[in-house]
């Protein structure tokens, strides 16, 4: 099973000496004592959020990658999607229930091209999008892990 995990906890995921570490230490146990669990990402908005922060973050991931541990998808893929995503978003608008705009139309898009259903993030409002079914190409229902909440969503 694989996990995505947004920038804005990357540090809380994987810095024990962050204050916020203790909420995420149960899934580094289980990225680093599951066979199956991977991480996965993908494509160049990720990759750039991951950036923000130096070289450190992309290191670490290369570390996972060498154990096995990553899952890395086509960049063309996920940024095709990610437009696709965010074409519908400019017809359809912000949605009602967010307080803010949709900004991590690149974590759907990875989610949606690596069939990914776990997703690690504090971006409360992305939930909203996340359970949009206009996003969604067939009106599949799935379930999604954001977090500590459990969402339904089209896939």
């Amino acid at each position: 099973m694989c996990v995505l995990i947004d920038a804005n906890v990357w540090s809380a995921v994987f810095d024990e000496k962050n204050e916020k570490h203790h909420k995420y230490s149960d899934l580094l146990f289980w990225l680093n004592s599951n066979k199956e669990a991977m991480i996965v990402y993908g494509g160049k908005t990720y990759k750039k959020e991951l950036l923000s922060n130096g070289q450190k973050r992309l290191q670490l991931l290369d570390r996972f990658n060498k154990s096995g541990k990553v899952r890395k998808l086509n960049d063309a893929e996920v940024d095709e999607e990610e437009q696709r995503i965010s074409e519908i978003y400019v017809r359809k608008g912000r949605n009602p229930k967010a307080k803010k705009d949709f900004d991590d139309k690149h974590l759907l898009a990875i989610m949606m091209v690596g069939k990914t259903r776990l997703l690690c993030s504090e971006d409360k409002d992305s939930k909203h999008y996340l359970n949009d079914k206009e996003f969604y190409p067939e009106k599949k229902t799935a379930s999604i892990k954001y977090y500590r909440y459990k969402i339904t969503v089209r896939y």
